[in-house]
């Protein structure tokens, strides 16, 4: 996982409050007594946007609601705010009474350093400050980051991969991201003599540890034949699509097939529940019957139990969602059942539940 600042003449920002106070220290940035407010938490961009812009608190934080979209306390990713900010910053901002260009500003990525030490010092590996640094003469890539900025930026940017990626490398991204930057990216290989895979995996935390996702794979075949040996690392199955952007649009698939299936077994488990049934016991049964799902073996025991603090976030699963539903009005693909369960996936937002896991669309029966 990446720390993301985003340095701004005096500006920052980051992930969390305690990270962005170490690093107004460690970068010398002055911090005002006014940035700060006692009532709000997560307020990372709105004490970020108040630095780069030179305003007060308020200020900011009414920008934020304005044209950020905001909500008071709502602490979201940096990223999802990205394109936005983008877009203000290279426009006459009256609010803000600033005009700035994009081109001024630089993001920086920094590792958590004790998550990489601590790799590093189970599996023999090495540790590098940037992406550029770990590709530089090697002859296989991987990447996996959290969208298509995310990626833009580990890939094209200062310190990206492809500044220092070789010829006849082969680079695979794992990110689950649009299948248009994976087609960028391809074309840009291409361009520059060197092999592009997009490769989403499924199959969770559990599934990457055992060594057991599920890779979907778009891209040439002689690209896939040099790297299949390495993505069989970690890998259970493993399948070329087609052409490059396949892998994505796979991965789209299989998030729509989640969405449903979930839903589904919130309402089974639920009604099974309310009439008094064992669940333990129904499932045992039905799971060896048509019903049985990956979900249903993996995840009913803490949907009763009503645990998810674990696996694959909420915040994250409405990410890929909403690649699908883009991706579908591209395609005229109707997704009224994903549509609807992504709705839902708000309600378990709003509940407290961003990075909870996405089997938690139970709890909007137990308000």
């Amino acid at each position: 996982m990446l720390v993301r600042l985003l340095i701004l003449n005096k500006g920052y920002m980051s992930y969390k409050r305690t990270e962005a106070q170490r690093l107004i220290t460690k970068f010398g940035i002055p911090e005002a007594s006014s940035m700060l407010s006692n009532k709000e938490e997560n307020d990372c961009v709105v004490r970020a946007v108040s630095h780069a812009f030179d305003v007060d608190y308020i200020k900011a934080h009414h920008f934020c609601e304005m044209k950020l979209h905001r909500k008071s306390g709502k602490g979201t990713y940096t990223s999802w705010y990205l394109p936005n900010i983008k877009q203000a910053f290279g426009k006459k901002i009256k609010q803000l009474g600033k005009t700035r260009k994009y081109s001024d500003y630089k993001w920086i990525t920094r590792p958590q350093k004790s998550k990489v030490e601590k790799w590093v010092g189970e599996y023999k590996g090495k540790m590098a400050e940037t992406p550029a640094d770990a590709a530089k003469d090697a002859e296989y890539i991987f990447t996996c980051v959290g969208n298509d900025n995310d990626l833009r930026e580990v890939t094209f940017g200062e310190n990206g991969v492809f500044k220092t990626i070789k010829k006849d490398a082969v680079y695979i991204d794992n990110t689950t991201a649009s299948a248009t930057i994976a087609r960028e990216i391809y074309d840009y290989a291409k361009k520059n003599s060197f092999g592009s895979l997009d490769a989403p995996v499924s199959g969770g935390q559990a599934g990457a540890e055992n060594g057991a996702l599920t890779v979907m794979i778009g891209g040439d075949q002689s690209d896939f034949d040099k790297a299949k040996d390495k993505i069989d690392c970690y890998s259970k199955k493993m399948k070329l699509l087609g052409k490059a952007g396949s892998g994505q649009l796979a991965k789209m698939v299989n998030q729509i097939c989640i969405a449903g299936l979930v839903q589904g077994l919130s309402e089974g488990i639920n009604f099974g529940m309310k009439a008094g049934l064992n669940m333990d016991d129904v499932i045992e049964v039905i799971s060896k019957g048509a019903a049985q799902s990956w979900q249903m073996e993996n995840r009913y025991k803490t949907m009763i139990d009503d645990k998810f603090d674990f696996g694959f976030a909420v915040d994250w699963m409405r990410k890929d969602l909403k690649i699908a539903m883009d991706e579908a009005k591209n395609n005229g693909s109707l997704l009224p059942i994903t549509e609807l369960v992504d709705k839902y996936y708000g309600d378990v937002q709003e509940m407290g539940g961003k990075r909870w896991d996405t089997s938690s669309l139970i709890k909007r029966f137990r308000k």
